[in-house]
């Protein structure tokens, strides 16, 4: 599932609105053109139509689950309580189903066909349903779509994009999530001649899972995930020079200038602890 996810909203359906979405368009091209990444957290079906790929239900359960089992339910007579009932118990249990849908973003009821809101899903009209309510889902943000697409006209050329997948284009705007250390150390720059400290630096790293490691990027940079080639600027590792015991002090980061200031530790533990303790307590970029 695409948690977290954004979608676009067919309630952006005025000229001011679909040209803001055309700004977006136009920032996607940007990134596309530069190589620079923005945190443009769309949901897998929106980088679809993006690409002019015809929308899918299985694309869409990825953000609406329940409305996707539900058309399957009613398409294949399969209820999980009750599957291959016989019309007179499908029509009784689907009773409070019309021929109308809200909008995806919780606005207006919009008939599926003239007069839908007073028409009723039955067994007999069940294929119908199916086919209007999943048209009208899947189609709703078609203008937002276009519009977006306007903007990245823009910038590049729309035929540009059908050499990438959805998945492909998302890490290309947006940057990697599951990024490596090794990605990171390639583009490292380390400026002390502490090597244990940050040798435990990259030991720790290595053991972070990936949300860690998300977290330990906006610590550092303001941001959670990596560009797939070098990012614009080189993560800049120092010493940080402290009175007492360095295993006491927590790390320091520079946000605008991608940056960790950190203390000679003692330790592996020492490191981890307080690298932890640092990425998990400061995710504001005016607290890094």
């Amino acid at each position: 599932l695409d948690r977290g996810k954004r979608m676009l909203s067919p309630a952006a359906s005025g000229a001011w609105a679909l040209q803001r979405l055309e700004a977006v368009g136009a920032l996607i091209g940007v990134t596309l053109r530069t190589g620079s990444t923005l945190p443009f957290e769309l949901a897998n079906v929106v980088w679809l139509a993006l690409l002019g790929e015809a929308p899918s239900l299985q694309a869409y359960a990825k953000v609406d689950k329940s409305f996707t089992e539900l058309v399957t339910q009613v398409r294949d007579n399969s209820h999980p309580s009750c599957p291959d009932m016989d019309p007179e118990a499908f029509d009784a249990v689907y009773d409070c189903i019309t021929f109308a849908m809200h909008r995806s973003d919780g606005g207006s009821t919009v008939e599926l066909k003239p007069g839908g809101a007073s028409l009723s899903l039955t067994y007999h009209n069940r294929s119908e349903w199916c086919s209007l309510a999943t048209a009208f889902r899947l189609h709703e943000c078609d203008a937002q779509t276009a519009a977006v697409r306007r903007g990245v006209a823009q910038i590049l050329p729309l035929e540009a994009l059908v050499l990438y997948t959805a998945d492909e284009l998302e890490r290309l705007v947006c940057g990697q999530r599951d990024w490596s250390v090794e990605h990171l150390r390639k583009y490292a720059e380390v400026r002390t001649a502490d090597s244990r400290s940050v040798g435990f630096l990259w030991e720790v790293l290595a053991e972070m899972v990936r949300e860690e490691r998300e977290l330990f990027l906006i610590f550092v940079w303001g941001r959670s995930r990596m560009p797939e080639g070098a990012p614009p600027q080189r993560f800049i590792v120092d010493s940080q020079h402290v009175q007492g015991d360095p295993d006491e002090h927590l790390p320091l980061a520079a946000t605008c200038f991608f940056q960790l200031h950190l203390p000679r530790y003692r330790s592996k533990e020492a490191c981890r602890a307080k690298l932890l303790y640092a990425i998990y307590n400061c995710k504001e970029m005016d607290l890094a």
